[in-house]
């Protein structure tokens, strides 16, 4: 039997699921000789290797975090080639975003049965503090969203995975259908009592033989509440001085936060590891504390690790009840299940067909935010979402690029009205479909995209209306090249436009012209790309200006677009002497073609 596992959330420096995998691929390398395993993750570059009975291929990604080194893995097509390739007998998906679409486009293809893992709660991780942003109104609707996201992925697995009865129970009640539960396990042979490290540990660490150990293991994160955990700790050396040491293992976002604590209370009461590789190094740390803090407990309702109670008052009863048993009464404590063999076993049976974890993970949101960050022989650059003070900068932008990639203003000199009709609809009424490209905190491209088209249209229409009266009554004030621009519009534009799909999601794409390059533009389009894929749109279109120095159609044929029809332009005839084309270019999203710009010969 041959197994596969699919996640973006894998990097060097990733806990949980990278620890899982690889327990796993060491378990049927030892104990299951009639089993394969494949991996299939993101990585710096693309390549595969192998042990006895596994092959882990990483696939060339961009970075999404330099912190985590979390990459997003957006090469679709070579996901597809791997697993047409090695025909795994089940897959399961650990992703709730586009890889999670894809193991389930490529499982009915190849007509075996996917599974997905529903690692963490991340609608309540991820929005339970959004109400001062959205409002309490605004936050419902993002989380009905969310709901009906969620229930729409899920119900077409075979089977939905959760790592608790009682998220088990909320996915049902969201209408989630097939929701098994698996309770997790820990390696006993690693995590378990061995007193006699644990003075060696602390004096390694430099906590005094009278000092409690805080320990915090996870990634350093809004959503981890760590900011919670540093200003407790704070608080803690204000009212008890030297009496407490944190020990923090893991790094993220809020490293510099970590710092500040480290300068106001002194590094000798901070002990920061920002990656423990070694279980074994790990264990001596959990033995070595007085308390673990595991601060979704308290802070999240329902995780992946811990199936806890909604009653606020009860977890802390739990925790002054924790605290008061030695650490020895704790172990004896726990129950007969954590120990990970039997669980792995459990595991690798191939029963109704069905892969089941034991380790979790808070995944990583993919929201319409997508930051991707690339380094080549030019500057870093960000993929993110538009904001509302972006306007300015996008209507400028606009306007300087509007003449075949230079600027409009030889063309038509009313750069108010031109960014009126390219950008008002996309900036003041669909912001959420809007990327933009910032080099060294300014914006040098943009995509504005629209995936409600008929909204689009209607506004359309009542807008032409309002700009030609507009320009009707500054017509006689302009100069010879603007009048000639309007009337090309009134008499040729309808005419020359090619036709484009009705009720289809589209884009407009701009970049300076330091700013086009291969990387950029495939980032920008990628992270629509991935966006549209993830709200359930089929197709997407577009329309682009190729010209003699710029064959845009070959660019986007290796997104998979394909040419819907084409047409000469005249309205620049007076300014550019070769012809001046304007093709419409369409890609279906539920084929298996590639959501980003790699090619097979790069691959």
């Amino acid at each position: 039997m041959k197994i596969c596992d699919l996640t973006q959330f894998y990097s060097p420096l990733s806990g949980g699921v990278k620890r899982y995998l690889h327990e796993k691929i060491a378990y049927i390398d030892q104990y299951s000789p009639e089993m394969e395993h494949v991996l299939i993750v993101p990585g710096p570059k693309t390549q595969m290797t192998a042990t006895a009975r596994s092959r882990i291929y990483t696939i060339h990604s961009p970075l999404l975090s330099r912190a985590s080194r979390y990459r997003a893995l957006l090469n679709l097509r070579a996901v597809e080639e791997i697993l047409e390739r090695e025909r795994p007998d089940i897959i399961e998906s650990s992703d709730p975003y586009q890889i999670g679409w894809k193991a389930i486009s490529i499982g009915h293809s190849l007509k075996v049965p996917v599974v997905g893992f529903y690692h963490s709660h991340f609608p309540e991780a991820y929005l339970r503090s959004s109400t001062k942003f959205l409002g309490r109104g605004g936050t419902r609707r993002a989380m009905k969203w969310t709901r009906a996201y969620v229930r729409k992925l899920y119900n077409r697995f075979q089977a939905t995975l959760v790592p608790s009865e009682i998220l088990a129970e909320v996915l049902s009640g969201w209408g989630v259908r097939n929701v098994r539960a698996v309770r997790l396990g820990v390696n006993t042979e690693v995590f378990r009592p061995r007193p006699d490290d644990a003075k060696s540990t602390r004096a390694s660490l430099g906590v005094a033989t009278d000092q409690k150990l805080l320990l915090y293991v996870g990634r350093l994160a809004r959503e981890k509440n760590t900011q919670t955990l540093f200003r407790a700790f704070q608080l803690l050396q204000q009212q008890r001085p030297n009496e407490f040491h944190l020990l923090i293992i893991g790094d993220g976002p809020q490293r510099k936060e970590l710092r500040g604590l480290q300068s106001r209370n002194c590094s000798k009461h901070v002990s920061w590891i920002q990656y423990c590789t070694d279980s074994a190094d790990l264990a001596s740390c959990y033995r070595a504390a007085d308390l673990f803090r595991w601060l979704e407990f308290v802070a999240v309702t329902w995780t992946g690790l811990f199936a806890t109670t909604r009653n606020r008052g009860r977890e802390r009863t739990a925790l002054r009840h924790w605290r008061t048993q030695s650490k020895e009464q704790a172990q004896r404590s726990c129950p007969s299940w954590v120990s990970a063999p039997p669980v792995q076993r459990r595991i690798c049976i191939a029963g109704d067909a069905y892969l089941q974890n034991c380790f979790a993970f808070i995944a990583r949101c993919a929201q319409t935010t997508a930051v991707l960050m690339e380094r080549d022989n030019h500057k870093p650059f960000i993929i993110r979402s538009y904001r509302k003070s972006d306007r300015e900068a996008v209507r400028k932008l606009c306007c300087d690029t509007g003449f075949l990639g230079d600027p409009i203003n030889p063309v038509y000199e009313d750069r108010e009205l031109f960014a009126d009709f390219l950008t008002t609809y996309y900036t003041d009424h669909e912001p959420e479909s809007c990327f933009l490209l910032e080099v060294d905190g300014e914006i040098r491209g943009y995509l504005l995209g629209s995936r409600k088209p008929l909204r689009n249209q209607l506004y359309a229409f009542y807008q032409n209306v309002w700009l030609f009266f507009r320009a009707l009554t500054r017509y006689f004030r302009y100069n010879e090249r603007s009048r000639r621009f309007i009337r090309w519009t009134l008499v040729h534009g309808w005419r020359e436009v090619p036709a484009a799909p009705r009720r289809t999601p589209h884009f407009h794409i701009n970049l300076l012209p330091e700013a086009r390059r291969v990387s950029t533009t495939r980032a920008l389009m990628s992270a629509y790309l991935s966006y549209l894929y993830r709200s359930g749109e089929k197709r997407v279109y577009g329309q682009i200006v190729t010209f003699e120095s710029r064959r845009g159609e070959k660019m986007f044929e290796r997104y998979g677009f394909k040419v819907l029809n084409r047409a000469e332009i005249t309205k620049y005839k007076a300014f550019y002497p070769e012809s001046v084309y304007l093709s419409t270019v369409i890609k279906n999203l539920e084929t298996a073609e590639p959501l980003s710009a790699y090619s097979r010969a790069r691959e």
